[in-house]
């Protein structure tokens, strides 16, 4: 089985902490999709991610399509960490997509950035292997529905200079099988997740490329008990692009601006290595 890498990372995020619903039920705060652009302004971006947080104290009766299915999805073998992913106060749902599909100026889309505060609030991480959302449009993420909402064309509105929701209050009906969808990395010399203590959770995918069946990924998530806040996330098609997600946020008394460390910009870092789950899950040196 191949192991999967946690690194150390340098990256200030500015983290807000939002109060949430406390009953069962997607959180409409935290549920929609963003916008990534490059650090400046432009009038178009280059990537979107959508994204939907389910507070689950109902074993998921209020999830929608898929009710009855998610519990085993999320605790597949294919994913990882210390503990049951379905028995998780918050499950932090993400899709990428490629919104600015030109192969002539640009490579395809190849990692997903989500910030976190501390290692310890993600109790698992992984993909549900070829599902997408659902909304009223029907499945979320091909080109005659990319966004979870609203159907915008191309990139819809211009991000601005610093990163902020697009688009909010866009809650998904469930989730579905998608026949088109791009998986974790299947390449054998590379880590499909990895993390650090105070860094981001880093999803490697296969190309996010230009053509219908290979412009969006399948749903991955991180499940946490901590309720959700903001954060500066990353997309990257060999240049990251930026835009703010939602993330297992911190308790209230460490809110603020927090250095959490380098890769997101590039650094190399120090790494550590956890295996999937029902393996050894002891840190080990990095290669």
């Amino acid at each position: 089985m191949r192991n999967f890498a946690l690194r150390v990372a340098i990256v200030a995020l500015a983290l807000t902490v939002v109060p949430t619903a406390a009953n069962a039920a997607w959180l409409g705060s935290f549920s929609g999709y963003t916008v990534f652009n490059t650090p400046v302004a432009s009038s178009t971006g280059d990537g979107l991610v959508n994204f939907a947080v389910y507070h689950n104290d109902d074993n998921f009766a209020t999830f929608g399509a898929n009710a009855g299915n998610i519990a085993a999805l999320l605790n597949s073998s294919e994913n990882f960490g210390s503990s049951t992913a379905s028995s998780a106060e918050y499950i932090y749902f993400y899709q990428v997509v490629n919104t600015n599909p030109n192969p002539a100026k640009e490579t395809s889309l190849s990692d997903l950035y989500v910030p976190i505060a501390n290692q310890s609030h993600v109790l698992s991480a992984g993909a549900i292997d070829g599902y997408v959302f659902q909304d009223a449009a029907g499945n979320v993420g091909k080109p005659t529905n990319q966004y979870l909402g609203p159907n915008l064309v191309g990139d819809g509105p211009p991000g601005p200079g610093s990163p902020t929701f697009t688009g909010l209050a866009y809650n998904p009906t469930g989730v579905v099988t998608d026949p088109n969808t791009v998986s974790l990395s299947t390449d054998s010399g590379k880590d499909e997740i990895e993390f650090g203590d105070l860094d981001t959770v880093h999803f490697f995918f296969n190309k996010i490329g230009f053509t219908p069946t290979e412009r969006y990924t399948e749903l991955v998530f991180i499940a946490s008990n901590q309720a959700p806040g903001k954060g500066t996330g990353a997309i990257e098609d060999g240049v990251k692009n930026f835009g703010e997600l939602p993330m297992p946020s911190p308790e209230p008394a460490t809110m603020g601006l927090i250095v959490l460390g380098a890769s997101l910009f590039g650094g190399l870092g120090v790494a550590r290595r956890l295996r999937r789950k029902g393996t050894d899950v002891t840190p080990e040196a990095a290669a």
